[in-house]
């Protein structure tokens, strides 16, 4: 991505106020936020994941489907402490090649983790942002606080996430 296609930072601002809603709501604010700053994220329609589920960008990128969701506390059981968890353990291998359909994408603010994704065609990141909904866009068309840096990374399998996710 060049820096004539890098989304501005009010752009990502505007789209900090998309995350949570249903989905109606959040289609008329990224239409809004489309006739100010244009854009090219896109609401995705999922069946298995109504925008009230408390299931977090990192248990949709990774396939984690638990019920319940939360821990009693209200916290999601897989955070993105999980996932800087797996990265430093070796679970979550970065990708050296060019980044492909399928892969992991993770978000880094401050060298840390702050969201994930998956890659898709055409250059694309499909993640769900907060407990709200799931959306197509490009890498960096996202909310500012998610970071500047995305780095992909090859897909562990759920069974590995499962038991992985148990230790924390």
């Amino acid at each position: 991505m060049n820096r004539h296609d890098m989304p501005s930072e009010l752009l990502r601002r505007h789209l900090a106020g998309v995350c949570n809603g249903d989905h109606d709501s959040v289609e008329a604010r990224l239409n809004l936020i489309n006739g100010q700053v244009p854009h090219s994220v896109q609401l995705i329609n999922t069946p298995e994941i109504s925008p009230l589920d408390n299931q977090n960008c990192v248990m949709y990128a990774l396939g984690l489907r638990l019920n319940p969701a939360c821990e009693p506390d209200g916290r999601y059981y897989a955070r993105t402490a999980y996932v800087q968890g797996l990265i430093d353990d070796g679970y979550l291998i970065k990708s050296t090649s060019r980044p492909k359909a399928g892969l992991i994408a993770v978000y880094f603010r401050n060298e840390r983790v702050a969201h994930v994704g998956i890659r898709t065609n055409h250059g694309r990141i499909v993640s769900k942002w907060g407990a709200g909904c799931v959306y197509s866009h490009r890498p960096l068309e996202v909310p500012l606080g998610y970071g500047e840096a995305v780095r992909y990374f090859y897909p562990i399998a759920k069974k590995v996430a499962y038991g992985e996710l148990r230790r924390w």
